[in-house]
């Protein structure tokens, strides 16, 4: 969970923003104190003089970052995952799903994919991101192998 630290016009003190790894939701706090969304994606911020700021906080699927939209105007808070560690997140399922053609396997690849949505969204450097999403890559791969010695399913 990478936290960044902005500051919008009319907001007192820095907000952050960050993506949870869990669920993929943007969240927004204020002095280390979480701020309650309305509908999931607007948040109501304390303004100077008791007036409030709007601001609308989107997440995308594989963004380590939210976006966010004040005014009607995009910020993005962070950059962008690189193209491999987006490749990455979906290659368990496509493993499990291409080469067996095996419909328990689905479960598998999908949960191994969810794992590798929670690497990409940590605030982990994106190196050690890409060596993590290879792990569950190697279970899949280890999953269509079996074990040592035995015939391939």
């Amino acid at each position: 969970m990478a936290r960044t630290k902005i500051n919008i016009y009319g907001v007192p003190q820095p907000v952050e923003a960050w993506v949870e790894p869990f669920t993929g939701r943007a969240r927004l706090g204020i002095a280390g104190q979480g701020v309650a969304d309305n509908d999931g994606l607007t948040f109501w911020l304390p303004g100077e003089e008791g007036a409030t700021v709007s601001v609308r906080a989107t997440a995308g699927l594989l963004e380590p970052y939210p976006t966010l939209m004040i005014r009607d105007v995009d910020h993005h808070v962070g950059p962008s995952a690189p193209p491999l560690l987006r490749a990455l997140v979906f290659l368990p399922v496509l493993l499990t799903q291409f080469l067996l053609v095996w419909l328990p396997a689905l479960p598998l690849g999908l949960a191994l994919v969810y794992v590798n949505l929670v690497i990409v969204r940590s605030g982990l450097p994106n190196p050690a991101k890409i060596a993590l999403c290879l792990v569950p890559t190697l279970a899949a791969i280890a999953f269509i192998c079996g074990p040592p010695g035995s015939a391939r399913p």
